[in-house]
């Protein structure tokens, strides 16, 4: 299926090159053709073109955003081959061409840094908060060490939200749909004066829950406002804060290959999860005590696997300012937050009740210098203070009571120094070198609570052992418990690097190559010695093209890539010492190669096709074993890469339709991906709920813009065949047998999953001025 949709693609690309050369013919006689545009973006901490930044970066711009109703992040999806923003509890977990993991719990980091107004949040509940009024979103591929330091082994995914302008504007938009969906969203920008302007945007997004159950649903708000000061051309003062508010049901996940040979419990409603207990059906609403070959404690037999009393009640609030002030040796910028999240959430996965209480507390300042002008020799110097403070209670619900583990002072603080420098040794040659030098210190002080018949022996001192039935902390523990103690102390230091060569081969062709590396703090698990992992390192070696051709009219810029890995840190359910389980990384060697093309072609003057296809293969040089009440994995030499499918991409074509001083734009593109393996399983092991078929999903828009753009009506569907589409993303993934429950009628072979929106449809409707 895939190589036929390649084959299709390309011939769709061939066909809108061809009447370029007809078009050309035809650009003279009409002045208005602009071919197409440059889109400026600030991914190397200073503007420049795409098309003149040596870096894998993928764009989209506001109109883009607008175009295509983006108003989560999960949708980028469709936009960004490579990118997986898959939500598995409250935070989205951020994927990068098959290598994610980290930020779901406070015991790991994500390895994509998320950046929201130049602010790096180190827990991504944004992701899905700050999707509107922006400039744009930058997508930056390959360890983003040098100038984004912590947590960009991967990349950074930069939303860049509209700042306030001196010119009097206004928005407002409503769009609903299937599932009861309604979504608005405003914004409006008044100068007050000629030094001060104020600009303030929200929306709302509201849909029942994708899920029968009712998870899987949105129920959220969020604002931002921001003051603009700019008392001449020298200097400028913004301020902003940022407001997100959650009070869904939250994700949910389904149970795949329930009954052998039958991939979904409903056929033809993949959709379809588990209710509550007591509607007369075990398969469909089973208690723990219809699981297969478990061992459940007699006062929890009853109890249901998935209750319907599942919610994310999560606040988090942004104050953020940039100064900027133009100097006589160049542009100082200076960037200080505050970031405060108070989450608190129950989800059901796998027959395990899982509760978290988290409270993150996060300030940060970055400064920047960097040089003016268009000399041949361009420099940034600049430094970080990054400062986290995590008050956390984890409580699992398992077969034989409750496991707790509470982290009130888990803490993060992390310095970084970092330059880069840019030499024009010849007119049309550049050397470009960058250094950054980190250091990061983490420390926890908490304790778990461990289920079990603990005596003094097998409770680890200083551990405190109470045998028997007893009640602590509101809840009831069957066989006592043993709390053992949380603590210690890590220091890390590293330093990264990057070294690059450009070479301008024509006037709009760049030619490059870069070497640069990344770098991830290691951590704590929630257990007694031995309980951390390493840092983890990246090492990339990166060369590509990016070239315009026939007057702007055809874009096509390629990069081939190839990344070592040293420890890195895949999180991986597992065992704790002494009892329990819970997912924190292990580290793994491996590499990940490949190559990207994109080929934008504009073939007649309102006619636009993009095609961006990926190609990429991983391995791990050994799998380490995990061993959890699920089973043993791992253990496995030059296992190839999960959640990793050796081609995706995506196509896109959009026609403007001029009528009268008004004009019509049919637009829809079309995403695929071929297979990939979702568990580090030996091939000959392989179960069919292991593997995510190739797929391929389609979206289309109709959209009439009234002269001058004041109002906009846009019809919509995306995923128009209803595909059910696995989610990846978590490092570990997003697929396994039932932690605490298996089906009766499938024990070895179904498999928990988290699945992508169904069809969805409607209509939106937007004035401005």
């Amino acid at each position: 299926m895939i190589r036929t949709i390649l084959a299709c693609s390309t011939c769709i690309a061939s066909l809108g090159i061809a009447p370029l050369a007809l078009a050309q013919s035809a650009q003279a006689e009409d002045n208005t053709v602009q071919g197409i545009q440059d889109i400026v973006v600030t991914a190397e901490r200073r503007e420049a073109s795409v098309q003149r930044s040596a870096v894998a970066i993928s764009v989209i711009s506001a109109d883009d955003l607008e175009r295509g109703g983006v108003s989560n992040a999960s949708a980028l999806l469709d936009s960004v081959p490579g990118l997986d923003i898959t939500r598995s509890n409250i935070n989205a977990n951020i994927s990068l061409r098959g290598l994610g993991g980290g930020g779901s719990t406070q015991y790991a980091d994500p390895v994509v840094g998320l950046n929201v107004g130049g602010v790096p949040l180190s827990r991504t509940f944004s992701a899905a908060s700050a999707m509107y009024d922006l400039a744009r979103v930058e997508v930056l591929k390959g360890p983003q060490g040098t100038l984004y330091g912590r947590n960009a082994t991967v990349g950074a995914v930069n939303l860049i939200p509209n700042k306030p302008t001196f010119t009097l504007s206004g928005k407002a938009g409503v769009e609903v749909g299937n599932y009861d969906a309604f979504r608005s969203n405003a914004m409006i920008n008044v100068p007050l004066g000629d030094t001060v302007a104020v600009r303030a945007a929200g929306q709302t997004n509201f849909h029942d829950g994708y899920l029968s159950n009712g998870y899987d649903d949105a129920d959220n708000k969020a604002g931002r406002l921001s003051v603009l000061f700019e008392p001449g051309s020298d200097f400028s003062a913004l301020v902003w804060l940022d407001y997100y508010r959650d009070r869904s049901h939250g994700p949910g996940t389904v149970l795949r290959y329930q009954t052998a040979g039958q991939e979904w419990a409903v056929p033809g409603n993949p959709w379809y999860s588990f209710a509550p207990a007591g509607c007369g059906t075990p398969a469909l609403c089973p208690t723990w005590g219809d699981s297969a070959g478990q061992t459940f404690n007699d006062a929890f037999k009853s109890q249901s696997v998935v209750g319907d009393d599942g919610f994310v009640h999560l606040t988090q609030r942004i104050l953020a300012g940039e100064l900027t002030w133009h100097t006589g040796i160049g542009t100082l910028t200076v960037v200080p937050a505050n970031v405060t999240t108070a989450a608190d959430t129950r989800t059901y996965s796998g027959g395990l009740t899982y509760t978290l209480r988290n409270r993150t507390y996060q300030n940060s300042v970055e400064a920047r210098l960097a040089s003016d002008g268009n000399g041949p020799f361009k420099w940034l110097v600049g430094g970080i203070y990054f400062y986290e403070h995590i008050n956390s209670n984890q409580q699992t619900f398992e077969p034989n009571g409750f496991q707790i583990i509470t982290s009130p002072n888990l803490t993060d603080e992390s310095v970084g120094v970092f330059a880069q420098a840019t030499y024009s040794v010849l007119d049309r040659l550049r050397l470009t070198g960058g250094v950054r030098y980190t250091s990061e210190t983490k420390k926890q002080d908490g304790f778990s609570l461990l289920t079990g018949a603990f005596t003094t022996a097998t409770c680890p001192s200083p551990g405190v052992v109470v045998s028997g039935a007893t009640t602590a902390y509101g809840h009831y523990y069957p066989n006592g418990y043993c709390q053992v103690p949380n603590e210690g102390r890590l220091h890390f230091t590293n330093v990264s690097w990057k070294a690059g060569l450009e070479f301008d081969a024509a006037e709009r062709s760049l030619l490059y190559a870069n070497v640069s590396t990344g770098f991830k703090a290691g951590g704590f698990a929630p257990a007694l010695p031995p309980n951390t992992y390493k840092p983890e390192k990246l090492t990339a070696f990166q060369i590509g093209s990016k070239n315009r051709f026939l007057d702007n009219r055809l874009q096509f810029n390629v990069e081939a890539f190839y990344w070592k890995y040293k420890n890195q840190q895949v999180n991986v359910l597992q065992t704790l010492h002494p009892a329990g389980q819970s997912a924190y990384p292990v580290n793994v060697d491996g590499d990940l190669k490949g190559a990207e093309a994109n080929i934008v072609a504009q073939p007649l003057n309102n006619t636009t096709l993009t095609f961006d296809v990926l190609y990429a293969r991983g391995k791990y040089d050994i799998y380490p074993t995990a061993v959890s009440s699920t089973g043993t994995l791992g253990g496995l030499t030059d296992f190839p890469r999960i959640n990793l499918p050796r081609w995706s991409g995506t196509v896109k074509a959009q026609q403007v339709i001029p009528v009268g001083a008004s004009e019509f734009v049919l637009a829809g593109d079309m995403h695929f991906e071929s297979k990939a393996n979702l568990r580090p399983v030996a091939a000959e092991n392989l179960r069919p709920g292991d593997i995510r078929d190739a797929f391929a999903t389609f979206n289309a828009s109709l959209t009439w813009n009234a002269p001058g753009d004041r109002y906009s009506v846009s019809a919509f569907v995306n995923n128009i065949t209803n595909e059910a589409i696995i989610g990846t993303g978590t490092g570990s993934g997003n697929v396994g047998p039932g932690t605490f429950y298996r089906p009766s009628t499938n024990p070895a072979d179904a498999r928990m999953v988290t699945l992508q929106p169904p069809r969805t449809y409607g209509v939106r409707v937007s004035a401005s001025f």
